[in-house]
């Protein structure tokens, strides 16, 4: 019950605040005052005019289906097509989002007899369960739905297909009995009550949250950037990595230090990359239009003190003189600092970022810079390369493009680097030397997960997700089928190793009954990082510690997609930017893990 508690919490952060609103036949004597204007403040229930709430008048299907939609989908809602009656861009929502099953508004084309007719008890019940599994509520355990059951004098008489959904919102309080404990499912609620419903949703335990109000959930941006150029999958072969990484190229969320946020956005159609920064409110306050230097974009790194993007152009004629790698480095306020090259001689290129998402990094100090990076070679295979440079002034210090670096894997379809202080860390997902997620670091080589198959066999059921340092070692988030062939749904699976190498423990996240469509790895701090998942269209968290350890449950987020860009951390949150389904337009997302 206290996780069904907390995640109502969490999701009165999604309605906004308003200010006082008075009732003439609300009266501060009323028994429903506190709840009626807590909800009409919040802009979730409206008066019926003249300055009247109607406090007895019965409720219709079509106001509680709109205060459901302004409490949880507001932004919905107002994508929806306008005209006709009032009601139906609510009722479109309501439909959509499957909040309808079981009840009569479930067939669409019986809406216009049904929505102005009073909604029962039972049917309210019904529409609240609903709500809960879309929205992945935490449901009372068994021993309180019975407990529910038998508080309530007239459980028998209540319909089969009533009962689950009267008995959770029971256990939950969010609806109460009546007379002799009954629960009177057949009789209908007045508008008072509704509101009651919805103080209990709006304000589980009694008290007030003005701090939610002030941090959304999800802030729709007054963007003037065309975001559906951002593209999930860009550049990735199906046949090599297939669609799982989710990770999209052509945009990133940038956390600016001062409490706004930026988006990057890629458009490869005007050659253009434009930097739009956002304050909390969603406001466009600065953008900033770049020439995108060379045909290929291939990673944006935010480092500290310093910005940088890395191009690429192919080399099909294996000239050695041929300029086919740039990074360029920026100041804070995207000003063009320097940039260093690669030709083909130094690089053995002859198509840059080759079946990979590239990725960089930089040193604790700032002063390195690192792009780790996939190509096919002059001898037509595909490996990793890699990109050392100084970051003032900023130079290239070393190339590793040799045919055979000291680091190399072939055939390298994802790469991950970070530091540990000053030290470069690395893992590839190779296909054939070696056939594993393999992690280097100070000329040691470890194996953390090796894939079944025949060496450079392009399919290795398994995409790398994200990677991390702790105080204590390393931690690869991945989603991977079981390699013993005993599952074909892809799985979240953590893979840890101290900073010895030692051993590499596995722990696997989730338990195959689902179909896991992507995996994100974000540190908190130190020793706290997330582990995010998607799957059947909601994303998951689990909370994990600097060895990788699990700490506490798995947590579905309501209302919240599954970021399909690296998201950043900022002010306690997890943030990122993406489009909204139901709007078409970005909106700043932000994640509130409980820790």
């Amino acid at each position: 019950m206290k996780r069904w508690v907390s995640l109502l919490l969490c999701l009165a952060m999604l309605v906004p605040a308003a200010g006082a609103v008075e009732f003439s036949d609300v009266p501060g004597s009323h028994w429903a005052y506190h709840a009626i204007q807590q909800a009409a403040e919040r802009k979730v229930i409206e008066g019926v005019g003249n300055g009247k709430f109607a406090p007895g008048q019965p409720v219709s299907y079509a106001a509680f289906s709109t205060m459901l939609v302004k409490a949880f989908y507001p932004a919905e809602a107002g994508a929806q097509t306008q005209g006709g009656v009032w009601w139906r861009p609510y009722a479109a929502v309501m439909d959509a989002r499957g909040l309808t099953g079981g009840t009569q508004i479930e067939d669409e084309r019986a809406w216009v007899q049904v929505m102005d007719t009073p909604v029962s008890r039972n049917e309210m019940a019904v529409l609240l369960y609903n709500l809960a599994a879309e929205q992945g509520f935490a449901l009372p355990g068994s021993s309180e739905l019975q407990a529910a059951q038998s508080s309530i004098a007239d459980f028998d008489t209540i319909p089969g297909q009533y009962r689950t959904a009267v008995s959770v919102c029971y256990a939950a309080g969010l609806l109460t009995g009546g007379d002799g404990g009954r629960f009177n499912g057949e009789n209908t609620m007045t508008r008072a009550e509704a509101a009651v419903v919805m103080s209990r949703l709006l304000n589980p335990g009694g008290a007030g949250n003005p701090a939610a109000a002030q941090n959304p959930a999800a802030v729709p941006l007054q963007s003037s950037l065309d975001w559906s150029e951002a593209k999930r999958f860009d550049r990735l072969d199906n046949s090599v990595s297939r669609p799982k990484t989710g990770y999209a190229i052509g945009y990133y969320t940038i956390a600016n230090g001062d409490g706004t946020v930026s988006g990057l956005v890629v458009d490869n159609q005007t050659g253009t990359i434009s930097v739009e920064r956002f304050d909390a409110g969603g406001k466009a306050v600065s953008m900033k239009t770049l020439p995108q230097e060379l045909p290929m974009f291939g990673a944006f790194f935010p480092g500290r003190d310093y910005n940088y993007i890395a191009y690429g152009q192919r080399n099909d004629g294996k000239d050695d003189s041929q300029e086919v790698w740039r990074i360029i480095q920026y100041d804070k306020d995207w000003n063009r600092v320097g940039a260093v090259s690669a030709n083909g001689r130094q690089t053995y290129t002859t198509e840059p970022f080759r079946s990979t998402v590239a990725r960089m990094s930089e040193s604790a100090d700032g002063k390195t810079v690192v792009l780790y990076a996939a190509r096919t070679r002059y001898d037509g295979h595909q490996s990793n390369i890699t990109f050392i440079m100084d970051a003032a002034p900023f130079q290239m210090r070393t190339v590793m493009g040799e045919k055979f670096p000291k680091n190399h894997v072939s055939h390298s379809f994802g790469q991950f680097v970070q530091f540990d202080g000053s030290q470069m860390v690395t893992v590839d997902h190779g296909d054939a030397y070696p056939r594993s997620f393999v992690l280097q670091t100070g000329g040691k080589t470890l194996e953390l997960f090796q894939f079944a198959g025949a060496i450079g066999d392009n399919v290795t059921n398994a995409i790398g997700s994200g990677f991390a340092c702790s105080d204590s070692g390393y931690l690869f988030l991945a989603c991977s089928a079981r390699q013993d062939g005993s599952g074909q749904n892809w799985q979240v699976v953590l893979l840890y190793t101290d900073k010895n190498g030692r051993k590499v423990e596995e722990t696997w996240l989730t338990d195959g009954s689902a179909h896991i469509d992507c995996a994100r790895l974000v540190r908190l701090d130190e020793n706290t990082f997330a582990a995010l998942w998607g799957a059947d269209n909601a994303l998951y968290y689990r909370m994990l510690d600097g060895r990788g350890k699990p700490m506490g449950e798995t947590v579905r987020a309501a209302g919240i997609p599954m970021p399909p860009t690296q998201p950043v951390v900022q002010d306690g949150g997890i943030r990122w930017i993406q489009l909204n389904p139901a709007t078409n337009g970005p909106c700043l997302y932000t994640l509130t893990p409980q820790r």
